[in-house]
């Protein structure tokens, strides 16, 4: 109180860690009666402002809120396994992965209505299967999938094994029934035709549905990381394969089965967000971001502004008189963009955060629809931007309040990714270490924007 009666009032920021970036941009907070405006969205993390009267003294109360899901609202959809022509090899970006042997050549076979993975049941490490792990947190986790029966002498002979994290079941499809190995359920179905199936798992229960009716649920959950449902009897090993990944074919050795595969979905329940962290931090205007001891060594001042064009102002390590740069170090970018776009780099040498800033924002490189990386502007007017790396997450800033914490990609990876889209000497200060920033202009819309410093240091010490 005597702070504000002072006149120094505080900013007062609110980080969000979603951990989930495609449901960025659906969640909403207020208290108070007042909605927090959002100013950042990140491949993880969400800023919003905290307004004036939204926090009081004492207990507050939040409300958090997601927009309504629209129609397969999922996290993330599996494509069907991806095999090379001979039919048995996956290829090599395939996110399915073969878990065990199958001694069958024909084990795998592409059909106009999905996949058929056939078991021979001819030995007992004889399972034709794919698994698929990822990484998702236990509670509100759908499995989705088509299925046809073509025959089976064995429960686990054609099985959907779905582990969401923290729990798991086996679907076991069997002549004229369907059954829940580990819940003990099991129902009359014609299972030789197909059937959409679902297993969704809430942090305490499961529910399974059958061609959208759902036809059991229970909260007696088995556990995913006990010796009793590790899969077994394989060599190979992938990051989450017990605890959160889903498995269709057979696991059965010496039983036999076959069947047709199509339309296999895993991901969040659709409006759900995952939420991880939740933090709100309070900085008075004049409290001093962290700063180099020397006073920005590299850097090219514009007091009056320059415009900038497609020729890059750079900073590499011929300022830091060929010095390696460090992991953890600064930049900062004080500009005004009028229209179009601009693009900044800023690299350690090891790592690249390279952002384009458009009037409706910031995104990452290459901007687009569906670029995890989003940073609201206010457009045409002068703003201080600073990137600090911190191993390999660099933290970007807006008029010294930090915004998002963005998981920058290796140097070498990104040019990969876009091994014609730079100069040899943007490709050098990429994969060396400094910063350029330009703009980028297309034959159907020009760049204007206004520069009045670019800075970097090798290092914060």
């Amino acid at each position: 109180e005597a702070l504000a009666a002072a006149g120094k009032y505080p900013e007062v920021t609110a980080l969000v860690d979603l951990a989930s970036g495609h449901m960025g941009g659906k969640l909403s907070i207020a208290s108070n009666g007042l909605e927090w405006p959002r100013v950042a969205t990140g491949e993880r993390y969400e800023s919003f402002t905290v307004p004036a009267g939204a926090l009081k003294k004492g207990a507050n109360k939040l409300t958090l809120s997601v927009k309504p899901a629209a129609d397969g609202d999922t996290a993330l959809e599996c494509d069907l396994p991806l095999f090379k022509e001979n039919k048995t090899e996956l290829i090599a970006d395939s996110r399915w992965r073969k878990l065990f042997k199958s001694h069958n050549p024909e084990a795998f076979t592409q059909l106009p209505g999905g996949w058929r993975i056939a078991d021979t049941g001819m030995a007992e490490d004889d399972m034709a299967n794919v698994l698929y792990p990822f990484r998702f947190r236990a509670g509100a986790t759908v499995f989705d999938f088509e299925a046809q029966l073509i025959d089976s002498d064995d429960e686990r002979a054609v099985v959907a094994r779905v582990a969401d994290g923290a729990h798991v079941e086996i679907v076991s499809l069997l002549p004229g029934k369907v059954k829940l190995l580990y819940s003990g359920f099991e129902m009359p179905l014609d299972t030789k035709k197909f059937q959409r199936y679902r297993v969704l798992f809430y942090a305490d229960r499961m529910a399974f549905s059958v061609d959208g009716e759902e036809r059991f649920t229970t909260d007696k959950l088995t556990r995913s990381d006990i010796i009793e449902t590790v899969l077994k009897g394989h060599k190979e090993k992938y990051f989450c394969q017990n605890v959160s990944s889903m498995l269709i074919g057979s696991l059965s050795g010496k039983g036999s089965g076959t069947a047709v595969w199509r339309d296999v979905t895993v991901g969040s329940l659709p409006g759900s967000v995952e939420l991880r962290n939740f933090a709100v931090e309070v900085r008075f205007l004049d409290s001093p971001l962290r700063k180099a001891k020397k006073d920005w060594p590299m850097s090219k001042e514009f007091p009056d502004g320059v415009k900038l064009t497609s020729q890059p102002i750079m900073l590499s390590e011929a300022e830091a008189e060929n010095a390696p740069f460090d992991a953890s170090i600064p930049a900062e970018l004080d500009v005004a963009l009028d229209k179009g776009e601009l693009l900044w780099v800023v690299s350690n040498g090891g790592r690249v955060t390279a952002l384009v800033m458009r009037p409706d924002g910031w995104f990452s490189y290459p901007a687009s629809p569906s670029t995890p990386l989003r940073v609201v502007i206010d457009s045409g007017s002068r703003q201080r931007y600073r990137i600090e790396t911190t191993g390999g997450y660099h933290n970007i800033f807006k008029d010294g309040r930090q915004l998002l914490q963005y998981y920058a990609p290796g140097t070498r990876q990104f040019l990969n990714s876009y091994p014609d889209h730079f100069s040899p000497e943007e490709q050098a200060i990429i994969l060396r270490g400094g910063t350029f920033v330009k703009t980028i202009s297309t034959e159907q819309a020009s760049s204007e924007a206004t520069l009045f410093g670019l800075r970097i240091n090798r290092s914060f010490n």
